[in-house]
């Protein structure tokens, strides 16, 4: 018996500085049938592929930042949402940076599609995302000096057009509605300048004096590129 093959494939050919720790490819299919007089199917098939990918990265190169590391996959096009650095356009990047709090890597999770010929629009962070290891940052300013973040995780995201042509085949349009997210969660209760999000949950439990808990959602839209 020959030996096993380990790791996973750098599926968003991303380069040399990400390393796959997983990676997922899914097909997904239109199906149609007809029924005959008795009501069983008589005929069917299927149509309209639609192919989708995921693959979360640590990445391992010498940018300190999530949009330097993105701009440097490749001098002349990136790894931005609605960029195609390899086959698949990326739709959503996100980041889980509690590890870093745990002397790890962040971990930083694309998502794509097949379909489009060339990049699409572009969306960028409009915030830094800090990858260093050893704290996990302050994604938004908190003045509280009694508060910590004990977790956080940056998203950026995309929709897709979608058509389909005379023989049901599905044909790409345009990456567009680009939209960060952030959840943050804390150990007491932060004061967070966040001019230019909307907050769109807030949970706090204080039900414990000496270990307040809580934790918030944010969005922003982004202007493309």
């Amino acid at each position: 018996m020959s030996a096993g093959t380990h790791g996973a494939s750098d599926i968003f050919g991303l380069g040399s500085d990400w390393e796959p720790q997983t990676s997922n490819k899914n097909t997904a299919n239109e199906h149609a049938d007809a029924t005959g007089a008795n009501g069983d199917v008589v005929a069917e098939t299927t149509y309209g592929e639609n192919v989708t990918v995921s693959c979360p990265y640590i990445y391992v190169g010498a940018e300190t930042t999530l949009t330097a590391a993105l701009d440097a996959i490749d001098t002349a096009a990136g790894g931005h949402v609605g960029q195609q650095p390899g086959t698949y356009t990326i739709t959503s990047i996100a980041v889980d940076l509690s590890p870093l709090g745990e002397g790890k890597r962040a971990v930083i999770t694309f998502t794509g599609v097949d379909g489009f010929s060339a990049d699409s629009e572009i969306y960028k962070p409009t915030i830094t995302v800090t990858l260093t290891i050893g704290t996990i940052p302050d994604l938004l300013t908190n003045s509280d000096a009694d508060s910590e973040c004990t977790s956080a995780t940056y998203t950026i995201t995309a929709q897709y057009g979608t058509d389909a042509d005379a023989s049901g085949d599905i044909l790409r349009g345009a990456t567009y509605k680009g939209v960060e997210t952030l959840a943050l969660g804390y150990f007491g209760i932060p004061t967070l300048t966040t001019t230019g999000w909307q907050q769109t949950s807030a949970t706090e439990d204080t039900s414990n004096g000496d270990f307040f808990r809580s934790s918030y959602a944010f969005m922003n839209g982004v202007d493309r590129e």
